[in-house]
């Protein structure tokens, strides 16, 4: 091989390692995205549950105070 054809080996090569790079950075840069995704729709999911205990638990107390209230006049 001539001297300018080892050069334009070395040129493709390079070129070819530098797209597989860019390649590998794209798919990490993906992986990354999905994962902070991820981790957002859990933290919401967390805090619905935590929204629908504290209304359940608001329920519940409502719930207790009007049945205190009711069994209080029942007996005057």
């Amino acid at each position: 091989m001539t001297p300018r054809g080892w050069q334009q080996q070395a040129v493709t090569t390079a070129a070819a390692a530098a797209a597989a790079e860019a390649e590998a950075a794209t798919a990490a840069a993906a992986a990354a995205a999905r994962a902070e995704a991820d981790a957002d729709a859990e933290a919401e999911a967390e805090a619905e549950a935590e929204a629908e205990a504290e209304a359940a638990a608001t329920a519940a107390a409502a719930a207790a105070a009007a049945g205190s209230d009711t069994s209080g006049s029942s007996r005057q």
